[in-house]
């Protein structure tokens, strides 16, 4: 376990105060967003996109204000707040989807703390490129809870203009069909359960 869960919004608004008063522009990602955006998942962590380029300032930033940096590249930064044990994940990436994720991101509220959130769209297509089993089982729910334009997300894979993304698509689309079957034998086994036995003439 990463931290107490019980201290996450404390450990969010603590890093969300810090971007915010240096002017660096982040979202939130990852299972917090997926919670906003439709079914939450239990977790213990915080995962936020940032651009590369403020990757040094966060470096210092961090230093000053309690949180240690565990693991440190230049495309990952994991630190963890002293006070409360709980860790965030900063995913540093200037290509989609967490470019666009972030500058898209819309402002809601979790845990008292308004935050800029992830479209649907961009965390499916985290998702498909993972190659996580739990983001998998996260991608076809976020499917069968309609929360994503899925024409708008097929359309970004298959244009040039954003890195034209064929194993993605090609994944979504078992995923699309993975979600049908889901819903549509959930809601076949629930109906057989109410359903009385017929009678014998």
């Amino acid at each position: 376990m990463k931290g107490n869960p019980t201290y996450i919004g404390q450990t969010l608004k603590k890093i969300t105060d810090i971007l915010n008063e240096n002017g660096i522009e982040f979202a939130l990602a990852g299972a917090l967003s997926l919670g906003i955006r439709c079914k939450p998942r239990y977790t213990v962590d915080i995962d936020l996109l940032i651009h590369p380029d403020d990757y040094q300032d966060l470096q210092n930033l961090f230093k000053e204000h309690d949180l240690s940096i565990l693991l440190n590249d230049e495309y990952l930064m994991t630190v963890r707040d002293r006070a409360t044990g709980v860790e965030a994940d900063l995913l540093f990436s200037e290509f989609d989807p967490e470019e666009s994720g972030r500058v898209t991101a819309t402002e809601e509220e979790i845990f008292g703390v308004a935050v800029p959130v992830i479209q649907s769209e961009y965390l499916l297509w985290m998702y498909l490129l993972s190659g996580m089993e739990k983001h998998k089982v996260d991608g076809i729910n976020l499917i069968k809870s309609d929360a994503v334009d899925l024409r708008k997300l097929i359309f970004y894979l298959n244009n040039d203009e954003f890195d034209e993304d064929e194993e993605s698509s090609a994944m979504l689309k078992q995923w699309i069909a993975m979600a049908d079957k889901e819903k549509s034998s959930s809601y076949s086994e629930s109906v057989r359960r109410r359903k009385p036995p017929k009678r014998k003439p």
